[in-house]
């Protein structure tokens, strides 16, 4: 969650830490600007970027052949 708050203003990169048993956040060195977040909301851009690729329903193949129905 901090890394995600801090992204919406700031460039930043996750590592996993496994001594840690979390996650580091690096805030670029760089000056890159502002992020710039696009307007649509984020169901439209995973519409978008799963394209006929999204398991609405249990009557969907994948979710059939999952549970072994097919």
């Amino acid at each position: 969650m901090t890394a995600a708050h801090l992204a919406k203003t700031k460039w930043i990169r996750i590592q996993a830490d496994m001594a840690l048993s979390g996650y580091r956040i690096y805030e670029a060195e760089g000056q890159l600007g502002e992020p710039k977040w696009p307007a649509e909301p984020f169901n439209e851009l995973l519409d978008l970027a799963f394209r006929n690729r999204v398991i609405s329903s249990q009557d969907h193949p994948m979710f059939n052949k999952i549970l072994g129905r097919i």
